[in-house]
């Protein structure tokens, strides 16, 4: 019997060796940056933000998809983004596209924020961190 890594939930794993003993093992999980495995652009459509992030690379992508829910995002924005967030996927592009409501005080002219045109929130979200359960190299 070879060695084995078998899943018995996310966090715990139960290790086959040849002598068939089970040993049950926790993989670490890994905090991170959401800026290391992802780029982003953002812009503004009236009072909404528009914000696309692309994975790095290929194997990224299921990460984005797992890690990055509209529920986080909404959360890491906090009181700046006062409507709902909706998350919309592009496999094509391995990319994933936020429209964030509510989000810049009424927009443009209406705004006294310093980023009335939402261009910084793409930066601010890079900066999420994220807790992953898989090895990235």
């Amino acid at each position: 019997m070879k060695n084995l890594l078998l899943p018995l939930n996310s966090n715990f794993y139960y290790f086959t060796s040849k002598d068939s003993r089970l040993k049950s093992i926790h993989l670490k999980s890994q905090k991170m940056q959401l800026l290391q495995i992802a780029s982003a652009r953002s812009g503004d459509k009236n009072n909404k933000v528009n914000i696309g992030v692309m994975a790095r690379k290929p194997e990224y992508y299921p990460l984005l998809k797992k890690y990055l829910t509209a529920e986080r995002v909404k959360a890491h924005f906090g009181e700046m983004v006062q409507g709902k967030v909706e998350r919309f996927e592009w496999e094509a592009i391995e990319s994933l596209n936020f429209l964030c409501h509510e989000a810049l005080a009424g927009g443009g002219a209406r705004s006294i924020r310093m980023d009335t045109l939402g261009k910084n929130f793409s930066s601010h979200l890079l900066r999420m961190e994220l807790e992953i359960e898989e090895n990235i190299e």
